[in-house]
């Protein structure tokens, strides 16, 4: 049996966005003498599995104020401050009246906004404060559980509760329980209203007649009420605001373009992946993502800088190694085999005993895009046995993936 450990090191320009100066959004302002916003009466009963999502900010913690409580006195589900303390509490109370929570001590930090997320289902209630998981409880039921009475934001169904006093933003409820990736991929974008499992969504833009119009197409209204108020805020996040997603999405997607026309095309593959990871569905950023991929013809060399002594065959090694990595490789990367890599070290005067700096600089004048580097750290051969190779060690960066926004791109763990 042959057991072979390598490490491998993956060297890739990375091209970000750069950030634009802040601005404005609008977002919901609750006054603490009662203001609140109604939602639809019996909208979400028949979900057994939700995730409910908005930014919030408390400008004074009240005695159990309330985020939102949907239901009626002893049977809703609520998120609330314990008492006037900071520990935020995500509760269900059944249809027995029993109650099931998980509480966030020392977790409402006022005057500040910050993301929430509860998730409640099959899996369990989960709450998560900042994408960042602040507790659990294996009660499976949702707001399912809830019969009848009022869905409020801002208010309690319990009549000597105290009201929110503060702000409410980008109020999302799903009919399925988000991951927590999902959650933080997600929580400083402004959404389309077409995503996959999204029920209803505000962005308390604007009103109609005492109205808050839905972002999901067809889905209804959310009344405000008792001087609730839509102001303008500075921006929570850069793609919170108006627009901003759509603007970067043409200016990756113009980029890109232009690249193709100089034949660039990883530039150009690496401006359609950021256009797509911003708008998934824009089918023609990844139209133009996949055919810039296949024209790229992404290059790959690998070659061993570093032999341990008392390595069995290490040649023997590093040929089955290049062999297996290059049967699985994707249609548009295109090996340098090692003779060929070999001469054109040689001939710029490098060896396999120089460091890495100096092979990725001589790979420049080669037009490698991507260099693959490994170092050999054990090889045991047993000629006894047919020849196998370990290859839970084998890990190529360079793999093309479909992520769960639906979109394909290049892995990189």
């Amino acid at each position: 049996m042959n057991i072979l450990y390598i490490q491998i090191l993956i060297w890739l320009l990375i091209i970000s966005p750069t950030p634009t100066s802040a601005q404005t959004m609008q977002v919901l302002h609750l006054n603490g003498s009662g203001a609140h916003a109604i939602l639809p009466a019996d909208m979400f009963h028949q979900f057994n599995a939700s995730t409910i999502e908005a930014w919030v900010k408390w400008d004074r913690i009240t005695n159990w104020s309330r985020v939102f409580d949907f239901g009626r006195e002893g049977n809703a589900v609520v998120v609330q401050s314990e008492k006037s303390s900071r520990t935020l509490n995500f509760a269900i109370y059944d249809r027995n009246g029993r109650r099931h929570r998980i509480q966030a001590r020392n977790a409402i930090p006022t005057g500040q906004w910050f993301h929430l997320a509860v998730t409640s289902g099959p899996k369990g209630m989960e709450l998560y404060i900042n994408g960042e998981n602040k507790g659990r409880d294996n009660y499976a039921g949702g707001l399912d559980q809830v019969t009848g009475g009022t869905y409020y934001i801002g208010r309690s169904n319990w009549p000597k509760d105290d009201p929110f006093h503060g702000y409410i933003a980008e109020f999302r409820i799903w009919n399925r329980q988000r991951s927590r990736a999902e959650i933080m991929r997600t929580m400083q974008r402004r959404l389309t209203g077409a995503e996959r499992g999204l029920v209803t969504y505000w962005h308390f833009d604007k009103t109609s007649n005492g109205h808050v119009p839905n972002a999901v197409k067809s889905a209804p209204t959310v009344q405000l009420a008792h001087n609730a108020q839509l102001v303008s805020a500075p921006a929570i996040a850069k793609y919170l605001i108006p627009g901003a997603i759509e603007k970067d999405v043409q200016n990756f997607t113009t980029s890109a373009e232009q690249k193709t026309s100089q034949s660039n095309h990883l530039g150009a593959y690496r401006d359609f992946q950021a256009a797509l990871d911003l708008r998934p569905g824009n089918w023609k950023a990844r139209r133009g993502m996949l055919e810039s991929l296949d024209k790229a013809r992404i290059r790959i060399a690998m070659f061993p800088f570093q032999k341990k002594s008392g390595v069995a065959d290490p040649d023997l090694a590093f040929d089955e190694t290049w062999a297996e990595l290059a049967r699985l490789r994707p249609a548009y990367i295109e090996w340098t085999d090692r003779a060929s890599l070999e001469f054109m070290l040689y001939d710029q005067g490098i060896s396999d005993s120089q460091n890495t700096a100096s092979i990725l600089e001589a790979a420049k004048s080669w037009n490698l895009q991507l260099v693959v580097l490994y170092d050999m750290l054990t090889c045991d051969i047993d000629r006894s046995r047919a020849k196998r190779t370990e290859k839970k060690a084998v890990q190529m960066r360079a793999t093309p993936v479909r992520t769960a926004a639906g979109q394909d791109s290049i892995k990189e763990e």
